[in-house]
């Protein structure tokens, strides 16, 4: 079935970039052979929302990722890749971020972060259809922090021990709070499905001094 699945153009587009800026050309070529996807050498997907990139080939280029850096190096390249994904979606994509801007003006902190998590997680169910349609997320708050359960992450290998998909995550929660608030929070994955977890989950913790 995953063969039939499909990402967005812009999360390839900006993870081929995000890789090229950190390692450059050559070094992007020899992760995409490695992956043997050389289809996308000189040749990413457009700038846009549409889902024209098969899931398996952002599953294919993450393995190679993990394979060719390790761990702790992929882990930064995916996590960059969510902090530009999110700045170019809401700067030159979306209308999402002119709407948001205006509906939290006057919103504490918190509930700056909950709804512009939550405005994101909308477009994410509106554009990706997954089994459990609109349910697949929740956010909330609990003792002054914020959580994001995601339950159907198409993008998770379930009980795989790969994690990748979790750094990604993680800088588009990244730069969410920092966009929405100004002030930088500590973000952590505390459940994992390629762990062994039935979800998802993501803490977004108070402003760090």
């Amino acid at each position: 079935m995953e063969e039939k699945m499909k990402v967005d153009n812009i999360s390839m587009r900006v993870l081929l970039e995000t890789v090229t800026n950190i390692i450059g050309v050559n070094g992007l070529n020899s992760v995409l052979n490695y992956a043997k996807l050389q289809s996308y050498i000189n040749n990413f997907p457009p700038l846009d929302d549409k889902l024209e990139v098969p899931l398996e080939d952002f599953h294919k280029i993450r393995k190679s990722l993990r394979d060719v850096f390790g761990d702790k190096g992929s882990r930064v390249l995916l996590r960059n890749t969510g902090i530009e994904l999110m700045k170019i979606y809401l700067e030159r994509v979306s209308t999402l971020g002119k709407l948001v801007k205006t509906a939290i003006t006057l919103m504490p902190e918190e509930k700056k972060i909950k709804y512009t998590v939550q405005a994101w997680t909308d477009q994410v169910t509106q554009k990706v259809k997954t089994p459990m349609g609109k349910s697949r997320y929740e956010v909330k708050e609990e003792d002054g922090n914020i959580f994001l359960i995601d339950r159907d992450n198409l993008m998770v290998n379930e009980n795989s021990g790969d994690n990748s998909d979790g750094y990604f995550v993680i800088g588009i929660l990244q730069y969410l709070t920092e966009w929405s608030t100004g002030k930088k929070y500590d973000i952590v994955q505390t459940k994992s499905k390629a762990k062994g977890d039935e979800v998802d989950e993501y803490k977004i913790s108070k402003f760090l001094d």
